[in-house]
């Protein structure tokens, strides 16, 4: 299985996100200052069990799973992320991640991720 499939099958199915609307929200990303992005997909699957002298005592699993965004030119990376992956929270991500004036300024003080749930 590819990548993408993967990501289209595991990620996207239940958030009515073509492959077009992430196209167009990663493309918002771009302007004068930001010159590259590209988007990152998260997926972890743990699973855990206690047995006792062959005797199942405690399970657990946790399913982890989220997009970033990040974005570049040659001087500077932004990065944003969210766990809830819907096109509202995409375009969130996308506009944190976006290479902006403040990059310019390498005195000054910026976040350079944020996580949005």
């Amino acid at each position: 299985m590819k990548q993408i499939d993967f990501a289209k099958n595991v990620l996207l199915d239940e958030t009515n996100l073509s492959e077009k609307k992430l196209f167009a929200i990663l493309s918002s990303t771009l302007n004068n200052k930001t010159n590259y992005a590209d988007l990152y997909f998260q997926y972890i699957y743990n699973e855990t069990w206690n047995l006792e002298n062959g005797i199942i005592k405690n399970g657990y699993y946790n399913i982890d799973k989220g997009i970033g965004i990040r974005t570049l030119n040659k001087n500077h990376i932004g990065f944003s992320y969210s766990n809830k992956i819907t096109e509202k929270n995409l375009y969130k991500i996308a506009n944190e991640a976006k290479l902006n004036k403040n990059y310019q300024n390498n005195n000054k003080k910026i976040k350079i991720w944020k996580k949005y749930n």
